[in-house]
């Protein structure tokens, strides 16, 4: 079952069908611990809703969180809700994501998520400090042409941020160069 909303236990998050949303989690160490504990895998952190136009706190909680657990693969700084009153610019979003570079380096990968910002923001994030890009749909739709096909595009927009697109899969397993 996938959901489009996170599910009202903390459990639904971890167990990757869903985003850990770090701000929404009432104890994210306890969480992450019981479900390393478990003997299984936080598929990656993320951030519901920036209530904040100050980033730096949250980003410095989830570098101490990850100093804490040492199990956080990815973090994807970008909200995945947008706060109506606290609108975000691109601009903005960029910043975030070089500030979660520099901020939580003890964490190996900064994701943006495609489907949600869109592939310019996602090129320009990979030039800033993001190394993930997810969300990236894996059925290629080539009605346009293979040149307007996702993949396609990601690929294109990946080499043109001066970086090597390799492609992963959920347990950031790599497949095939």
């Amino acid at each position: 079952m996938i959901c489009s909303e996170p599910w009202p236990t903390e459990l639904g998050w971890i167990l990757g069908i869903q985003p850990a949303p770090v701000d929404l989690l009432q104890d994210p160490r306890r969480s992450i611990e019981e479900v390393n504990i478990a003997g299984l895998a936080l598929a990656r952190l993320t951030v519901d809703r920036a209530d904040s136009a100050d980033a730096l706190p949250l980003l410095k909680q989830v570098a101490e969180l990850q100093r804490a657990v040492g199990v956080v693969r990815a973090f994807a700084p970008l909200a995945r809700r947008v706060n109506p009153a606290v609108p975000t610019t691109g601009f903005d979003d960029v910043k975030r994501v070089a500030l979660a570079r520099v901020v939580v380096d003890n964490v190996a990968s900064i994701q943006v998520d495609w489907s949600l910002y869109g592939p310019k923001l996602a090129q320009v994030a990979l030039t800033v400090g993001a190394d993930d890009v997810d969300a990236v749909s894996a059925e290629d739709d080539t009605s346009q042409g293979r040149r307007r096909a996702t993949l396609e595009e990601i690929r294109r927009n990946i080499l043109a941020a001066a970086q090597e697109p390799i492609e992963r899969n959920g347990r950031f397993e790599i497949l095939a160069r």
